[in-house]
């Protein structure tokens, strides 16, 4: 999932990015001025490293490191499916 949600940024696929995100975070992007479908922009896919995911119920969080980027990722099971959050939300 985590994997997905890279991707999808990284070729600027707005719509597969925001149905990856938790609904808040999905409908603070519905609500700008992002265009929903900007895959025309779609650039190189960054390789994606994982690991230390440590999952506590229906939340998680992972590692994540590209290159020149390290974050760690807080994820919702939502209706049955890992999503992406803001973890300050």
């Amino acid at each position: 999932m985590v994997e997905q949600f890279a991707t999808a940024v990284d070729q600027a696929d707005v719509a597969k990015t925001v149905s990856l995100l938790c609904p808040e975070e999905a409908n603070a992007i519905a609500d700008s001025d992002i265009p929903p479908d900007s895959s025309q922009l779609a650039t190189t896919t960054q390789p994606i490293k994982v690991f230390n995911i440590q999952v506590q119920g229906n939340v998680a969080t992972a590692r994540v490191t590209r290159p020149g980027v390290s974050a760690t990722l807080l994820l919702r099971r939502d209706a049955g499916t890992w999503k992406v959050c803001d973890p300050a939300g």
